[in-house]
């Protein structure tokens, strides 16, 4: 198996993409895929951002632009002009890592001798390099594990209604929020970029996490930014729903 401990982060997103079409279609590595495919679904910032080893969504989207561009020639972009535009980009000094999404409904392809074996996968689950947080239902029940919860039940069970509140009052999460007149940007208080859970803030207008703005909503076709009162997307025509 290979260390994939020691790949740089862009082979990392070469082969989560992989592993991703894999899962899809075994058979489908030959095929085309779409730009808008691989943030929106295959390999997206906010499921794999630990895997991949960035810590904001600007590494993230500048790690899909190089891979776009052809770098190590891993994938190929059908088409030379969209190609031409992210290689230009990434030579600025403050290159806008976003672009590729003006190329969302582009086809991309493998490179066939680039594809790693189905046997090179990810590090098994009890190597240190990846540690999946287990599921709560699938911790294992021993004595030490039951006395651990029932003393967590009784401190909680403890506190007054009013202690409980007072816990963390600046990062209540926005989820939470019930009164739809202060309700915030985004899906039930979640960033509709990066999915993250937004603060209550009465300033919030682009997500601490990602830095994106959270007035506008991402094209569900293409994920080209779509303010509120546009009725269709101005990158592929899709209606927003809106109106």
């Amino acid at each position: 198996m290979t260390d994939t401990t020691l790949e740089s982060p862009l082979r990392r997103l070469h082969r989560a993409l992989v592993q991703a079409l894999r899962e899809r279609d075994p058979a489908g590595l030959n095929r085309p895929f779409t730009v808008a495919e691989i943030y929106q679904d295959l390999v997206p910032y906010r499921t794999h951002r630990d895997l991949l080893g960035v810590e904001m969504n600007g590494d993230y989207e500048h790690l899909l632009l190089r891979l776009l561009a052809g770098e190590d020639e891993l994938v190929v972009l059908e088409s030379d002009h969209a190609r031409r535009e992210i290689e230009a980009e990434l030579t600025r000094s403050n290159p806008n890592t976003g672009l590729f999404r003006d190329y969302a409904a582009v086809d991309v392809h493998l490179v066939a001798e680039r594809i790693p074996a189905e046997s090179d996968g990810w590090p098994e689950a009890d190597d240190e390099a990846v540690i999946l947080p287990a599921a709560i239902d699938d911790v294992e029940e021993t004595p030490e594990a039951e006395e651990v919860v029932a003393e967590t039940h009784a401190s909680v069970d403890d506190l007054a209604p009013s202690e409980m509140m007072e816990e963390d009052p600046m990062h209540t999460p926005a989820a939470e929020a019930t009164d739809p007149d202060t309700a915030l940007p985004g899906d039930e208080g979640v960033c509709h970029w990066c999915r993250e859970t937004l603060p209550i803030r009465d300033n919030l207008n682009f997500c601490p996490y990602c830095g994106t703005d959270v007035r506008v909503l991402p094209c569900g076709s293409c994920g080209e930014a779509v303010e509120p009162e546009w009725r269709f997307c101005i990158q592929c025509g899709s209606s927003s729903g809106e109106g």
